[in-house]
């Protein structure tokens, strides 16, 4: 939503205690770096010049700083949060949920 920059996602089941997701954040990024952070998962990353392939048709202001946030707050259920070894690999697992909102 604009100017808040969010973007909000309710899912629902016509059956309780159906919903079962992993969420994750993913970037074309190189610097890209997730980490678990109270309850959400923080990517944190900057922009490079990029030469290969379709970047290099992209205008990407270079070493410009950047970050994105993913929360997730389920209905019901249980949540995990998974830290992955990759860079980028860090999820929140729901299982079991009546309704879940991702932001």
């Amino acid at each position: 939503s604009y100017p808040d920059q969010v973007v909000v996602m309710r899912i629902t089941a016509s059956k309780p205690q159906s919903i079962n997701l992993k969420a994750s954040l993913s970037s074309l990024q190189p610097s890209a770096a997730t980490q678990l952070l109270n309850g959400d998962i923080v990517m944190n990353g900057t922009t490079k010049e990029l030469t290969e392939e379709e970047y290099a048709k992209k205008v990407l202001p270079a070493a410009m700083k950047w970050q994105s946030r993913l929360k997730v707050n389920a209905e019901g259920g249980k949540t995990n949060f998974i830290k992955n070894t990759s860079k980028t690999g860090d999820e929140i697992q729901i299982t079991g949920a009546n309704a879940v909102v991702i932001m």
